[in-house]
């Protein structure tokens, strides 16, 4: 049997996708000693059956590196470079294709989260991807000009593709609406794209409240465009 996890900082997201529907089920680290009660009440499934573990990582430890220019050899130093020393302290880098690009996304997966699902889901196979890794394949089919915003766990994560190529690929924290509205114009005024319904979508959590969408609206952001994550 095959599961898909999502790992942040904020706690473990459950999915399970059948023919029917995809439950999923939110669990924070304080309470993911539960993981295994919550599987087998809510899901109908043991840990021990799961023999497969699809894993995506969300956090801003990530670096897109052209494939040309890929070498296991120095990785270690870029990410020292990109992220400072001390974030690799206790981190494990893993990477994955994105094809399209002719590229490879490196990323850091914590031990602590590595160990958690090694204890917990002791027989499976577990593969890691990154989130915005997987974005960036699914955006790919599509040529045409787009400027996508995920916003969770106050960090912002942004694609932009103009004249069908990738111009930018980021992620920062935010703390307020104007600071995510600075930013995102910033990038508009920089690679001179639109902010419309035809270029741009943004993307949030369930948890996202209207009053951060409307202040958004007031800097101009169309968050008419917004969809869930």
């Amino acid at each position: 049997m095959q599961l898909q996890i999502r790992l942040s900082e904020s706690g473990i997201t459950i999915k399970n996708q059948t023919n029917e529907s995809l439950t999923q089920e939110f669990i924070s680290w304080k309470n993911s000693e539960n993981v295994k009660q919550i599987l087998e009440n809510k899901f109908g499934i043991s840990p021990l059956s799961i023999q497969k573990l699809e894993v995506e990582i969300e956090n801003s430890l990530f670096l897109l590196i052209p494939t040309t220019y890929y070498s296991t050899l120095f990785l270690k130093r870029f990410l020292e470079i990109s992220f400072g020393k001390n974030e690799l302290d206790n981190m494990e880098v893993h990477s994955q294709e994105v094809e399209k690009e002719k590229s490879q996304l490196a990323f850091l997966v914590s031990s602590k989260w590595k160990d958690y699902l090694s204890f917990h889901f002791p027989l499976a196979k577990i593969n890691y991807h990154h989130f915005i890794g997987n974005q960036l394949n699914q955006l790919s089919k599509f040529m045409r000009n787009q400027f996508h915003v995920w916003f969770t766990n106050d960090i912002a994560y942004v694609i932009l593709r103009k004249n069908s190529k990738l111009q930018l690929v980021n992620a920062f924290e935010v703390k307020s609406a104007i600071e995510l509205a600075f930013y995102l114009h910033s990038i508009r005024d920089t690679f001179d794209v639109n902010l419309n319904k035809e270029t741009f979508t943004f993307y949030g959590s369930e948890s996202l409240s209207n009053e951060f969408k409307n202040e958004l609206l007031k800097y101009s952001i169309p968050t008419n465009s917004y969809e869930k994550s």
